[in-house]
């Protein structure tokens, strides 16, 4: 099926994902790529004005102490050998097909990765953002008191997630493969969640994608999965007497 959004997981997390109607995002420092945004800010900065490169640091720290930046991570094709390796308990899991028009119940926004002509994509944020980049540099010099200028941040909270947006989806050419898409939500640190796994304390949110009212409609919200090259066939008997649209990654990975 075309344009759908492909979600790599475990199979126990399918279920999770199907039965709660939720997804868990996760705090994009707590990634395998936990660098990127960072790299990605350090570029847009250092692309920018030399006399606003200061009041930019100072502005990115502080918004990054009072939000987090949660991501969860889509591919455009459910047919990467990598990913169900990587992500799917190594071709044992599935890829969710989800129909776009519901993430927007959970008002998320969805965004390619860009991995080639980084330097351009930049240069043209930095002249979209133009007015508020101008902004945070003589708030940055007219507030003396820290309290203030934190105070400013989250005021602007929407004009620095916008630009947030735009630079997340900046990822290393080598993952090119996967085929990348990202589902982006700024959320405050009081509303965080957290989990444990081993011994990392790992904030998320967990937005639903259906409301509790609408759940026959999860058939429509995931309209395909796919079961990984490794599955065990019987999963499609359950998947489909759940009345999903299910079929096998046969890629001759065992």
């Amino acid at each position: 099926m075309d344009n759908l959004y492909y979600h790599y997981t475990s199979m126990e997390s399918c279920y999770n994902i199907i039965t709660s109607r939720q997804i868990w995002m996760t705090d994009y420092r707590f990634l395998n790529d936990k660098n990127e945004l960072k790299q990605a800010i350090k570029l847009f900065v250092s692309l920018c004005d030399k006399s606003h490169q200061e009041a930019l640091d100072n502005a990115f720290k502080w918004h990054e102490f009072m939000y987090y930046h949660c991501v969860f991570s889509f591919s455009s094709s459910p047919q990467i050998l990598s990913q169900w390796r990587a992500y799917a308990t190594d071709g044992e899991g599935v890829a969710l097909g989800f129909n776009p028009q519901f993430l927007e119940y959970a008002n998320l926004i969805v965004v390619p990765c860009v991995y080639e002509n980084q330097e351009p994509y930049i240069n043209k944020i930095i002249q979209k953002h133009k007015k508020f980049i101008e902004n945070i540099y003589e708030a940055d010099k007219r507030i003396g008191a820290l309290n203030e200028f934190m105070d400013w941040i989250e005021k602007h909270y929407e004009n620095f997630s916008a630009l947030i947006y735009d630079l997340i989806p900046l990822k290393s050419p080598a993952f090119m493969e996967e085929q990348e898409l990202r589902a982006i939500k700024s959320v405050k640190r009081d509303i965080i969640k957290r989990r444990v796994r081993g011994n990392l304390l790992i904030p998320y949110i967990a937005p639903k994608f259906l409301p509790d009212e609408d759940s026959s409609f999860i058939n429509a919200a995931i309209p395909h999965i796919w079961i990984g090259p490794r599955s065990n066939d019987l999963n499609i008997v359950t998947l489909t007497g759940l009345g999903f649209f299910v079929q096998k990654y046969n890629c001759g990975y065992v």
